[in-house]
């Protein structure tokens, strides 16, 4: 009997511990492409000014992630996060100077643990390959549902605002705040080898900081839409950020750098409140505007460098998340 009693007490904790998964997909594509780029050198008493080459950037982002939920709570507790795809490529061309590279940051097909304590999440890995320093970087919440309307909202009323610090999940759902190491490579003898920001830096990276916010204004169900629920979005974020500490790419030097930028567009943002889907698109205009100053001292030379960089093109972004059993 008292077996019985026991199970019959235990059922509903037992249930109420029961697995969920949230299925999460982002993606992101860029490409730009130079307006203007002037550089005025100098060097030994010799000074030179020319237009740099015209080159096209693109860059391209997707993240497959599976959260296997353990508790109700919102947000969750603890969550076991699965990185089933992340895959980065970054590629430079035009005027004779291909670049490209592909990476998945080392994240691709591993399992990293999440509970919360004190209001931190602590991380956890069972691979030691994934560094301490990665896992505490790691973003924890990735939930959507920050686009949508205020839960003391009615169905169908007034525009409201998402800030730029939620819409960020949606440049870089890895890292809170991302950051990239930048390989050094040497200079010529007694030259300069400068690395611009505004063709080096992950957009997330160059993004990072800006103000502005998203407006979404709900509209009636249209017939094409998937979901029942449905918004139309504006946005438009600026600012600027110091690209001076990874500029030089020649050893040590003084530097000075600033990327303003601007990102607008517009975009649809969908959802299903009955099973949980929720599904975004953004798409707009990008507009990078560098200027820098170097000085260096190499092989017994100095060298002073200066110039402007104008870069202008596209960026889209789409990110999704279906609730399972």
């Amino acid at each position: 009997m008292l077996s019985v009693l026991l199970a019959l007490f235990l059922v509903p904790s037992f249930v109420s511990q029961e697995q969920r998964v949230v299925e999460r997909r982002f993606t992101s594509e860029l490409e730009l492409a130079t307006d203007s780029f002037e550089i005025e050198a100098a060097e030994e008493g010799k000074s030179v000014s020319q237009q740099g080459p015209r080159l096209q950037r693109e860059e391209a982002f997707e993240a497959e992630i599976a959260d296997t939920l353990f508790d109700d709570q919102r947000p969750p507790a603890k969550f076991t996060r699965f990185y089933r795809t992340v895959m980065s490529s970054l590629s430079l061309s035009g005027d004779g100077v291909p670049r490209e590279k592909t990476a998945s940051a080392g994240l691709e097909g591993k399992r990293v643990t999440f509970e919360r304590s004190e209001g931190r999440y602590a991380r956890s890995c069972e691979d030691a390959e994934v560094p301490a320093f990665q896992l505490n970087r790691l973003r924890a919440d990735l939930s959507l549902a920050r686009f949508l309307p205020p839960e003391d909202q009615d169905e169908g009323s007034a525009s409201y605002t998402v800030p730029f610090a939620d819409f960020f999940r949606l440049l870089a759902p890895l890292e809170e705040r991302p950051r990239r190491p930048h390989a050094k490579t040497p200079s010529a003898p007694g030259g300069l080898n400068l690395a611009p920001t505004a063709l080096t830096e992950p957009i997330a990276v160059l993004l990072w900081g800006a103000d502005g916010e998203l407006t979404v204004t709900p509209r009636a169900r249209a017939e094409g839409d998937d979901l029942p629920r449905n918004a139309e979005l504006a946005f438009r974020f600026e600012g600027a950020f110091d690209g001076s500490a990874t500029l030089l790419a020649a050893g040590p030097g003084e530097a000075e750098d600033e990327v303003e930028f601007v990102y607008s567009g517009t975009g649809h943002l969908a959802w299903d409140p009955e099973d949980g889907r929720i599904a975004l698109h953004c798409e707009g205009e990008v507009r990078l505007d560098e200027s820098f100053k170097v000085s260096v001292e190499a092989n017994g030379k100095e060298g002073h460098a200066r110039g402007r960089l104008g870069m202008t093109g596209t960026l889209e972004l789409e990110a999704s998340e279906e609730h399972g059993e």
